[in-house]
């Protein structure tokens, strides 16, 4: 194989071999750089260029007006609803200190946040939406849960009998796991909850994710995943239809649901809550102040239909008309 090669080679004139050089390191430059695009990296760009166009074109349509919000210490990710809302509406998002906003909002993506002054020196002179909601953790939620709605999840694993869920006292882990209780040695970073059945057909579970403007809730989306992934992330979603919130939640519901909002200091966000078929119960099991979204397993018009509707409610809970 070597002594044909070698006669090939030889046969290459020498005026040619520099070019073909050329074209053969042209190409592998070519084929590193398309396996840097891949689709990791060039969907989330082509994203966020869409979502430009789209802010263009409502700056064009509102005769080159825009309200300006300010968001500290971070600005929000392509693909969360804050982001989406203000691109929907034409509104410029910052996170330089000093500039003039219409409104800010507190936005950092972890359990417990920071003490901010900047934050606490801006709230002196207008709102700072979730200022208050500094601690969205699962045992701050289960505590005010019990304050508001008068019971809750939360078992003593050593003296629990049964089945029960553990997971981690952090947001957004998706760790949860069904174990047996009374357990001998207790995890100081999981917190222990009784299982909800919120199951359907007995092959799925149902979840209510509730959209929060101040004391707006403008619609809701009734999200199914396959019951073996119960505790998993948005991908698992099977299905998802947005939904009235009073097809969901009864009048009663709705106001415990913004009360418990209000204690928390969620002032923009999405709440997560469970329907126990057994007891008939709704039970909130998470709080997010840098929600994403809306679900991606909604087809393309209810997807374009909700986020028109948030924007609607963000623009109208908050004084932001153009």
């Amino acid at each position: 194989m070597h002594n044909v090669t070698d006669a090939i080679r030889s046969a290459v004139p020498q005026a040619i071999k520099k070019p073909l050089r050329m074209v053969r390191a042209t190409c592998r430059k070519v084929l590193e750089t398309l396996q840097w695009f891949d689709n990791a990296r060039l969907r989330p760009a082509l994203r966020v260029v869409s979502w430009k166009l789209r802010f263009c074109a409502r700056y064009l349509a509102n005769g080159c007006k825009t309200k300006t919000i300010l968001t500290l210490p971070h600005k929000p990710e392509p693909d969360s609803v804050l982001y989406k809302i203000c691109h929907e509406l034409g509104f410029r998002i910052t996170d330089m200190v000093g500039t003039r906003a219409d409104l800010v909002v507190n936005w950092e993506d972890c359990t417990v946040r920071r003490h901010l002054d900047v934050l606490e020196e801006l709230s002196l002179k207008q709102p700072v939406l979730n200022l208050r909601c500094r601690d969205i953790s699962k045992r701050k939620v289960e505590a005010v849960h019990q304050a508001v709605l008068g019971y809750g999840l939360a078992v003593n694993p050593r003296e629990f009998a049964g089945r029960c869920v553990k997971k981690s006292n952090d947001n957004a882990t998706h760790d949860g796991r069904i174990i047996q209780c009374p357990v001998e040695q207790v995890d100081e970073q999981a917190v222990y909850q009784r299982v909800v059945n919120n199951s359907r057909d007995g092959q799925f579970v149902e979840d209510i994710r509730v959209p929060v403007f101040g004391d707006a809730i403008p619609l809701c989306y009734l999200v199914l995943r396959p019951l073996e992934r119960r505790f998993g992330f948005g991908a698992d979603n099977i299905s998802a239809q947005v939904c009235e919130v009073s097809d969901l939640l009864s009048a009663s519901e709705i106001g415990m649901l913004l009360q418990l909002c209000q204690k928390v200091g969620l002032d923009y966000g999405e709440v997560d809550v469970l329907r126990d078929v057994d007891d008939g119960k709704m039970y909130v099991v998470d709080i997010n102040n840098t929600p994403f979204g809306p679900p991606k397993c909604l087809d393309r018009r209810s997807g374009a239909l909700a986020l028109e509707r948030l924007s609607e409610a963000f623009a109208a809970s908050y004084g932001l008309k153009v």
